[in-house]
């Protein structure tokens, strides 16, 4: 900046932008939190869970890991 003749911003202009810069996203925020409606149950969600929900092959806390097993690039699976 210095030599090319232009003049700093006030420091009233830069106190404007920061309080814009902070009042629109605060108030896209308060926005949406009043029109929220997460509180209210909603009539349309219905269950898709069909059978066990718990995956057989992932590892759990406390138990040994389940044998993974990665198949090698002529997709054959090598077991150790």
């Amino acid at each position: 900046m210095a030599g090319d003749g232009r003049s700093r911003p006030s420091k009233g202009a830069i106190a404007a932008l920061v309080i814009v810069s902070i009042a629109i996203p605060a108030g896209l925020l308060a926005l949406i939190l009043v029109n929220d409606d997460s509180s209210s149950p909603s009539g349309s969600v219905t269950s898709t869970t069909v059978g066990n929900p718990i995956d057989e092959r992932k590892a759990k806390v406390g138990t040994p890991a389940p044998p993974f097993e990665l198949p090698d690039i002529d997709s054959v699976v090598w077991i150790d």
